[in-house]
Protein backbone atom coordinates (compact mmCIF):
# COMPACT_ATOMS: atom_id res chain seq x y z
CA UNK A 1 0.00 0.00 0.00
CA UNK A 2 2.84 2.39 0.89
CA UNK A 3 4.50 1.74 -2.51
CA UNK A 4 1.26 2.63 -4.33
CA UNK A 5 1.05 5.97 -2.53
CA UNK A 6 4.69 6.77 -3.40
CA UNK A 7 4.14 5.85 -7.04
CA UNK A 8 0.96 7.95 -7.21
CA UNK A 9 2.76 10.87 -5.58
CA UNK A 10 5.66 10.73 -8.07
CA UNK A 11 3.25 10.39 -10.99
CA UNK A 12 1.32 13.48 -9.83
CA UNK A 13 4.57 15.38 -9.31
CA UNK A 14 5.84 14.55 -12.82
CA UNK A 15 2.44 15.26 -14.40
CA UNK A 16 2.24 18.63 -12.64
CA UNK A 17 5.78 19.47 -13.77
CA UNK A 18 4.94 18.67 -17.39
CA UNK A 19 1.81 20.83 -17.23
CA UNK A 20 3.76 23.67 -15.58
CA UNK A 21 6.21 23.66 -18.50
CA UNK A 22 3.35 23.59 -20.97
CA UNK A 23 3.70 25.73 -24.10
CA UNK A 24 7.12 27.24 -23.40
CA UNK A 25 7.06 29.70 -26.31
CA UNK A 26 3.62 31.03 -25.37
CA UNK A 27 4.67 31.62 -21.76
CA UNK A 28 8.21 32.95 -22.24
CA UNK A 29 8.07 34.62 -25.65
CA UNK A 30 4.49 35.74 -26.14
CA UNK A 31 2.44 36.28 -29.26
CA UNK A 32 4.66 38.87 -30.96
CA UNK A 33 8.10 39.01 -32.54
CA UNK A 34 10.36 41.93 -33.40
CA UNK A 35 11.22 42.34 -37.07
CA UNK A 36 14.47 44.20 -37.68
CA UNK A 37 14.46 46.68 -40.57
CA UNK A 38 17.85 46.76 -42.29
CA UNK A 39 18.85 49.98 -44.10
CA UNK A 40 15.60 51.70 -43.12
CA UNK A 41 15.48 55.42 -43.98
CA UNK A 42 14.47 57.92 -41.31
CA UNK A 43 11.19 58.88 -42.99
CA UNK A 44 9.99 55.30 -43.47
CA UNK A 45 6.30 54.57 -42.87
CA UNK A 46 4.89 51.04 -42.83
CA UNK A 47 1.26 50.12 -43.41
CA UNK A 48 -0.63 46.83 -43.59
CA UNK A 49 -2.63 46.06 -46.73
CA UNK A 50 -5.71 47.21 -44.76
CA UNK A 51 -4.13 50.67 -44.40
CA UNK A 52 -3.22 50.45 -40.70
CA UNK A 53 0.08 52.14 -39.87
CA UNK A 54 2.54 49.97 -37.93
CA UNK A 55 4.60 51.88 -35.35
CA UNK A 56 8.38 51.75 -35.89
CA UNK A 57 10.65 51.47 -32.86
CA UNK A 58 14.09 53.06 -32.99
CA UNK A 59 16.98 51.77 -30.88
CA UNK A 60 20.27 53.61 -30.75
CA UNK A 61 23.29 51.56 -29.76
CA UNK A 62 26.32 53.13 -28.17
CA UNK A 63 29.94 52.10 -27.90
CA UNK A 64 32.56 53.12 -25.40
CA UNK A 65 35.31 55.41 -26.71
CA UNK A 66 38.40 54.63 -24.64
CA UNK A 67 40.33 57.76 -25.61
CA UNK A 68 37.48 60.19 -24.85
CA UNK A 69 36.18 58.07 -21.94
CA UNK A 70 32.57 58.45 -23.00
CA UNK A 71 29.86 56.65 -24.91
CA UNK A 72 29.33 57.54 -28.57
CA UNK A 73 26.41 56.81 -30.86
CA UNK A 74 27.35 53.72 -32.87
CA UNK A 75 24.32 52.68 -34.92
CA UNK A 76 20.60 53.24 -35.10
CA UNK A 77 18.33 50.24 -35.50
CA UNK A 78 14.70 50.29 -36.52
CA UNK A 79 12.20 47.50 -35.94
CA UNK A 80 8.50 46.69 -35.93
CA UNK A 81 6.49 44.22 -33.86
CA UNK A 82 4.17 41.71 -35.52
CA UNK A 83 1.98 38.84 -34.30
CA UNK A 84 3.60 35.51 -35.10
CA UNK A 85 0.45 33.61 -36.08
CA UNK A 86 -0.12 35.07 -39.54
CA UNK A 87 1.43 36.32 -42.79
CA UNK A 88 1.58 40.02 -43.58
CA UNK A 89 1.54 42.13 -46.72
CA UNK A 90 3.31 45.35 -45.78
CA UNK A 91 3.45 48.59 -47.74
CA UNK A 92 6.68 50.50 -47.13
CA UNK A 93 6.69 54.21 -48.01
CA UNK A 94 9.59 56.63 -48.05
CA UNK A 95 9.58 60.00 -49.83
CA UNK A 96 7.80 59.30 -53.14
CA UNK A 97 8.77 55.63 -53.21
CA UNK A 98 6.57 52.70 -52.33
CA UNK A 99 7.34 49.01 -51.98
CA UNK A 100 5.00 46.08 -51.26
CA UNK A 101 6.56 43.31 -49.22
CA UNK A 102 5.21 39.94 -48.09
CA UNK A 103 6.44 38.78 -44.68
CA UNK A 104 6.00 35.19 -43.54
CA UNK A 105 6.66 33.73 -40.10
CA UNK A 106 8.97 30.70 -39.98
CA UNK A 107 9.31 27.97 -37.39
CA UNK A 108 11.86 28.76 -34.70
CA UNK A 109 13.53 25.37 -34.20
CA UNK A 110 14.66 26.12 -30.64
CA UNK A 111 11.11 26.47 -29.33
CA UNK A 112 9.92 23.46 -31.34
CA UNK A 113 12.63 21.18 -29.93
CA UNK A 114 11.93 22.39 -26.40
CA UNK A 115 8.21 21.77 -26.86
CA UNK A 116 8.66 18.26 -28.24
CA UNK A 117 10.90 17.32 -25.29
CA UNK A 118 7.93 17.79 -22.95
CA UNK A 119 5.41 16.01 -25.24
CA UNK A 120 2.23 18.10 -24.66
CA UNK A 121 3.33 21.76 -25.02
CA UNK A 122 3.69 21.73 -28.79
CA UNK A 123 -0.09 21.62 -29.23
CA UNK A 124 -0.60 25.07 -27.69
CA UNK A 125 2.45 26.67 -29.31
CA UNK A 126 1.56 25.29 -32.75
CA UNK A 127 -2.02 26.52 -32.46
CA UNK A 128 -1.08 30.01 -31.26
CA UNK A 129 1.91 30.36 -33.60
CA UNK A 130 4.13 31.45 -30.73
CA UNK A 131 7.00 29.22 -31.82
CA UNK A 132 7.24 31.17 -35.10
CA UNK A 133 9.53 34.09 -35.76
CA UNK A 134 10.33 36.58 -38.52
CA UNK A 135 13.55 37.12 -40.43
CA UNK A 136 15.00 40.63 -40.73
CA UNK A 137 13.62 42.73 -43.59
CA UNK A 138 15.95 44.56 -45.96
CA UNK A 139 14.44 47.92 -46.88
CA UNK A 140 15.68 48.87 -50.33
CA UNK A 141 13.72 50.93 -52.80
Amino acid sequence: MNQIIKTAFYFCLIFTGVLALNSCATVFRGYEDTVDLINAPDDLKIYTKEGIEIPIQTLKSQKWNIEKREFELDETFKSITLRTNRDYILILKSENKEKILEVYPTLDAGWAILDFLFIFPWIVDAYTGCWNGFSPVVVDF
